[in-house]
């Protein structure tokens, strides 16, 4: 039996242990004190837009500066939309560490075999602290 909610809030996954006064998810906003440990709400933005989708909330779930941005970038045309990705590729680091044929994997993710294929490739990545039996 699914579970009946009462608001946007409530539907949150951490609704039960948040203690954030600024939830993008209320329509009620209050002061946020500076000594509160939890001033800045951490839950994904993918799933606060969902729930705000959801719920038709005004801000749908998107905090002020991504709401202004989404709004810009709908207001943006073709042509300036292109222009930005061109650019946004042309000065991604990972993007040009791919055309020279290094793997980019998450930190936590690299394994030996992807370390060695790095480092035989050239000398741009480091290779100090990597050993045959994993890194150090």
């Amino acid at each position: 039996m699914a579970r009946e909610f009462k608001s946007a809030c409530e539907e949150c996954c951490r609704f039960d242990s948040c203690s954030v006064n600024d939830c993008s998810l209320s329509l009620i906003k209050y002061e946020s004190d500076p000594s509160d440990k939890e001033s800045k709400c951490t839950l994904a933005k993918s799933i606060r837009k969902r729930i705000g989708t959801k719920w038709k909330l005004p801000n749908l779930g998107l905090k002020p500066r991504e709401l202004s941005s989404m709004k810009r970038e709908a207001e943006m045309s073709p042509e300036k939309k292109k222009a930005r990705l061109d650019r946004l590729l042309k000065n991604s680091p990972i993007v040009r560490l791919s055309d020279k044929g290094y793997k980019i994997a998450p930190k936590s993710n690299i394994n030996r075999e992807t370390h060695r294929q790095n480092g035989q490739i050239g000398s741009e990545m480091p290779t100090e602290g990597s050993s045959e039996e994993g890194l150090e």
